[in-house]
């Protein structure tokens, strides 16, 4: 009996030291599954799509201060975007086009709800489930993406739903980020993103840690998710952009591309 118990005893202690059961997952059917988990307006019937802008972070650039610019976005897939720029300064015009590049970088992949599976575009993963969750290890294939990560490792839910990423980016420095999300029917759409910085490089250079936040609220209009709003926090100070009189799929002119 004493035996019988020891053995028991061993085998319970092999049970609880043996590592967690996990399964490989191809990498081209997890993204597959992640673009259809994840909530995006492209290719999503979208045709035209007008709305107006308000950046506070465009008080950083020379000449505007604490003027108020409105930028107008005309976007069609076979065009792309234009960027009307109104109330700018005159002492602003030099670095108008700088602005235009700015919102476009910025913020129209947000009104277009750009797929989460984009996020992986330039590296190599290895993925794998276990303990109820799937694990994403990212190596870059070399080719700049705008995460300018040497590596990135994620996990989802088993229902595809992000819970948090850890970015190491090229010359140093690490970004992790906690997610919360909600539905939008079947799909998964972002609304805060929680980030912790460490020993990455401020707007002056200087390398430190710091927290921040974003927060995304959405309005339906026209049957789709847009952002209506989209607060970030972090090093003391608070943004935000703010996203107004959405007209989708009402058509516009050409000409506005010539302006």
């Amino acid at each position: 009996m004493v035996m019988r118990i020891r053995w028991m005893i061993l085998a319970l202690g092999a049970a609880l030291a043996a590592p967690a059961w996990s399964q490989v997952i191809d990498a081209q059917e997890f993204l597959k599954g992640l673009k259809e988990k994840m909530y995006t307006n492209q290719d999503a019937g979208i045709t035209d799509i007008q709305v107006r802008v308000t950046d506070s972070n465009l008080s950083m650039f020379p000449g505007v201060g604490e003027t108020r610019v409105v930028a107008k976005f005309y976007w069609k897939p076979e065009r792309g975007l234009k960027i009307i720029l109104e109330n700018l300064p005159d002492a602003a015009s030099p670095v108008a086009d700088q602005i235009r590049s700015y919102l476009e970088d910025q913020w129209l992949r947000r009104i277009l709800v750009r797929p989460f599976a984009e996020e992986f575009a330039g590296f190599r993963l290895a993925i794998e489930k276990k303990g109820g969750q799937i694990h994403v290890q990212g190596t870059s294939t070399g080719d700049f993406t705008e995460l300018n990560a040497e590596s990135q490792t994620a996990v989802f839910d088993e229902r595809l739903r992000p819970v948090s990423r850890e970015v190491h980016i090229r010359g140093g420095g690490v970004v992790r980020e906690k997610y919360d999300s909600s539905l939008v029917g079947e799909k998964v759409l972002l609304s805060k993103i929680a980030q912790e910085y460490e020993d990455v490089a401020g707007p002056d250079g200087t390398r430190g840690n710091f927290q921040a936040s974003i927060d995304f609220e959405y309005d339906r209009v026209g049957g789709y998710s847009l952002p209506r709003r989209i607060s970030a926090t972090g090093m003391g100070k608070r943004r935000s952009v703010t996203f107004e009189e959405y007209k989708v799929n009402e058509g516009f002119d050409d000409a506005i591309y010539d302006q």
